[in-house]
């Protein structure tokens, strides 16, 4: 699995762009289009981490900004799941508003009412996660 995932990742330290950032964006880019398919698990973030030579904080931050957009499912000791129906989600990007506004764009503008509906369904848990992390 993870080899089909490395495939999928150019990360690069030399962009101004934060690794976390590019990493979220080409997860997000590997569920919409198809080659994350629902249902599928994603390797734990420590195996992520060690394969991509990131953090696993750089991991793990992806993986619960993808969370609150409701691409993916999480719970304590399992890996993330690519959530069903995430094909049906719009593949924007989140807008350099909405990412400057606070906790790294948890707040994601999202094309359909069903994606409004499971940002609002995840935002409390990842918001409490994030809040709990910072102190």
């Amino acid at each position: 699995m993870v080899e089909l995932l490395l495939g999928g990742f150019e990360l690069s330290r030399e962009s101004g762009e934060l690794l976390t950032r590019q990493l979220t964006n080409q997860l997000r880019a590997l569920i919409t289009g198809g080659r994350l398919r629902p249902g599928q698990n994603l390797p734990s973030s420590r195996t992520l981490a060690r394969s991509l030579n990131v953090s696993r904080n750089t991991v793990s931050f992806a993986i619960e900004q993808l969370t609150a957009e409701g691409y993916l499912s999480t719970s304590q000791g399992r890996r993330p799941l690519v959530v069903a129906g995430t094909s049906l989600l719009s593949s924007r990007a989140p807008s350099r508003r909405a990412e400057n506004r606070g906790m790294q764009g948890l707040v994601f503008a999202m094309g359909s009412r069903a994606s409004s509906d499971r940002l609002a369904a995840n935002l409390p848990r990842a918001s409490a996660r994030l809040s709990a992390r910072i102190g």
